[in-house]
C-alpha cells in the first residue's frame, strides 16, 4: 500500500476484524453529562479541548468534520490548511481523475500523485524549479505560501482542495465551528469505538457512540 494510505491502516484492520469476528456493534445516544471528558453543552472549541485530552489516553484518530465542502483554492482554506492531517487536490470533470495527497507529519511534508492509488513522489508538480514545487520531506513552514505559486501557474485550474481529518496535535480551527457535525474514532482496551458529535446554537447538544466488544 502506498505511504500515505498507510494512515488509514490501523482503523481498517480493526474494522476488517470486527466483521469477521460477527460482534455485535452496540449503541449509546448520550444528551446529559458528559462522555470521556467530552461535555454536553461545551462549545466547538472547548471540545476540542477535551477531545485533546481524550487524545492522550485514547490515541484518537482524528477529527473528521462532517459535510465539510471541497474548497476553490488554497486562499479559500488559509494557512491552517496544514492544521490537518491530510489534504487531497482533486482534479474535476475527468474520466480518471488525477489526485495529489499531501500529508503532514513530524512537521514534514508527505506526497503522493496519481489517479485511484496515488504513488509516492519525490515533488510535485514535477517540472517545477524547487522553490515553487511542493518537495516530500521538507518543512510544513514553506507548504502553503508553495501551494499557493503552485495554484497561481495555473496547474490547479480544474482543481478542488479536501481536507482530511484534524490532527488534534495541532492547533483548533475556528472554521470547524460553522459545521454541526464531527466525528472521532479510536480503539482501546479491546473495544473499537466510533462518535458523532452533534452541535446546535454553538454547543454540543450531542453524543452519539457506536462501539464493538473484541
Amino acid at each position: 500500500m502506498k505511504q500515505l494510505s498507510l494512515l488509514l491502516l490501523p482503523l481498517l484492520l480493526f474494522t476488517t476484524s470486527c466483521l469477521k469476528s460477527g460482534n455485535k456493534i452496540k449503541t449509546e445516544d448520550i444528551t446529559t453529562g458528559e462522555k470521556w471528558g467530552i461535555q454536553i453543552g461545551s462549545s466547538p472549541a472547548e471540545v476540542y479541548g477535551q477531545l485533546q485530552e481524550l487524545d492522550e489516553e485514547k490515541n484518537v484518530s482524528g477529527v473528521e468534520v462532517i459535510n465539510m465542502p471541497l474548497f476553490d483554492n488554497p486562499a479559500s482554506v488559509g494557512p491552517s490548511i496544514t492544521l490537518y492531517q491530510i489534504i487531497s487536490l482533486e482534479e474535476q470533470d475527468a474520466a480518471y481523475p488525477n489526485r495529489v495527497l499531501i500529508a503532514f507529519n513530524d512537521n514534514k511534508v508527505k506526497v503522493a500523485a496519481g489517479t485511484a492509488m496515488p504513488d509516492s513522489v519525490s515533488r510535485w508538480p514535477q517540472n517545477a524549479a524547487d522553490d515553487k514545487a511542493i518537495i516530500y520531506g521538507e518543512a510544513i513552514s514553506t507548504f502553503y505560501d508553495k501551494l499557493m505559486d503552485v495554484h497561481a501557474s495555473g496547474v490547479l485550474n480544474n482543481y478542488k482542495i479536501r481536507l482530511g481529518a484534524k490532527a488534534l496535535a495541532t492547533a483548533y480551527d475556528p472554521r470547524m465551528a460553522t459545521y454541526t457535525r464531527w466525528r472521532i474514532s479510536f480503539f482501546h482496551d479491546g473495544i473499537l469505538s466510533t462518535a458523532d458529535l452533534y452541535f446546535k446554537s454553538g454547543a454540543l447538544e450531542r453524543i452519539y457512540h457506536e462501539y464493538t466488544e473484541m
